[in-house]
């Protein structure tokens, strides 16, 4: 059996686009059977891209006649919707093949209804009733992270994410597996940005998820990079990391492929120029908001600035502080000290003359001392001149003690 090529497909639909349903249903399984054999064969895998773009195609809604509905399928695989005449899906008509012919159809199923209007609590049930036969399978989780994308929680986001990691590993090739992979992550901490991501097999911070989600989006665009819709989700990941400028030459890169997608839809360019305009205004965002930080972090610098200034003089001042009032103390006690020796010395047998002589040389004394304390303890040059001043007054004083009996005793002769 030869292996038709995608553009194939549509001769090979053309000519059944107008039988009734019961004929579509009979084309549909001829069609399932082939792509059976295919894998039987190991020509195809259930994994690859391939086998994925093979059952889109048939189920496309995009050209003016759509290829196959959901009640068809719906019919096929649900025995009691059945017509007058069901399609029985045991071995007898369907062959060798049954499981895979089944799956496929299942697969078509889920995919019709995300392409038309099927809400996210059908789709979800779509999934639980073949999930005991199929959740085994890669594609299985594929479509469950396909539908957990519908949803509109963290916690269907979270499913999503889980699903599609729990099928990627070293071998994998098939970028929509890492694509949805970074979908979901984009889409969960859009919705809950400060959440954790909670999955045992990856890491809790969000900057390290972001890690690994545009990891694997870089795959997706390596292994697909013509396919727009991978750089869209990728530009929505560095986005998410702040990246901006990346993340624009993506989406314009989006922008760039879609018209020449064979199946390119207006809706999709819609929503890259609206991510596209969201992004520029994150961005102008993201740096008025650096400019503000800049501004609050230059006022607290000068801020500091002025408040170690302020620090620095006030440690001056209280330290001028407190050498004055050492001075002050140190002054009134040598004052004390002189008074209380001068009366001592007045009220004792001491002449007027030595008692004279007494006071003014511990005057004298105290003075010069204390014009030493305050050389020592000061910190401006203008005040030692003073200090020396009152230093030279002191030595003055001792000296006027010390010949102060001389001139008291010429004195007295003198006026006697």
């Amino acid at each position: 059996m030869d292996y038709r090529t995608i553009p194939e497909l549509e001769d090979y639909f053309d000519d059944v686009i107008e039988t009734r349903r019961s004929e579509k249903l009979k084309v549909l399984l001829d069609y399932l059977r082939e792509v059976s054999e295919l894998i039987e064969n190991n020509r195809l895998s259930t994994t690859d891209p391939e086998y994925i773009a093979y059952l889109d195609r048939y189920c496309s809604q995009s050209k003016h006649v759509s290829r196959i509905h959901r009640d068809d399928l719906l019919e096929l695989l649900t025995p009691e919707r059945a017509t007058s005449s069901p399609m029985d899906l045991g071995d007898p008509p369907m062959g060798p093949f049954r499981r895979e012919v089944v799956f496929g159809a299942f697969y078509m199923l889920i995919r019709v209804s995300l392409d038309g209007t099927a809400d996210f609590f059908t789709l979800r049930q779509y999934l639980t009733e073949f999930e005991r036969e199929f959740s085994d399978r890669p594609m299985y989780q594929y479509l469950r992270s396909e539908v957990y994308l519908r949803g509109f929680k963290t916690d269907h986001y979270r499913t999503a994410i889980s699903s599609v990691d729990s099928i990627i590993d070293d071998s994998c090739t098939n970028p929509r597996f890492y694509s949805n992979f970074a979908q979901g992550v984009a889409y969960f901490y859009y919705s809950g940005p400060t959440e954790s991501l909670n999955i045992d097999t990856l890491p809790n911070e969000r900057s390290e998820v972001l890690s690994v989600a545009e990891a694997y989006s870089q795959k997706a665009v390596t292994l697909s990079p013509d396919d727009s819709e991978f750089h869209a989700i990728r530009s929505e990941i560095l986005e998410l990391m702040d990246d901006f400028e990346t993340a624009e030459k993506e989406i314009n890169r989006a922008l760039e492929l879609h018209p020449e997608e064979e199946d390119s839809d207006a809706g999709d360019a819609y929503n890259y120029y609206k991510q596209l305009n969201s992004l520029r205004e994150t961005r102008r965002n993201a740096e008025r908001a650096d400019r503000a930080l800049e501004e609050a972090k230059s006022e607290l610098e000068e801020f500091k600035s002025s408040t170690e200034e302020l620090e620095n003089e006030l440690k001056k001042r209280m330290e001028r502080f407190r050498n004055q009032t050492l001075r002050s103390i140190g002054f009134f006690a040598g004052l004390i000290a002189v008074v209380v020796t001068s009366a001592q010395a007045i009220l004792s047998t001491l002449s007027v003359a030595e008692a004279s002589r007494v006071s003014l040389v511990l005057t004298g004394g105290l003075v010069v001392a204390f014009s030493g304390l305050g050389v020592v303890l000061s910190e401006e040059s203008n005040d030692w001149v003073r200090l020396l001043v009152v230093a030279i007054l002191g030595i003055l004083l001792i000296g006027v003690g010390l010949l102060t009996p001389q001139l008291v005793n010429g004195t007295l002769s003198i006026l006697n």
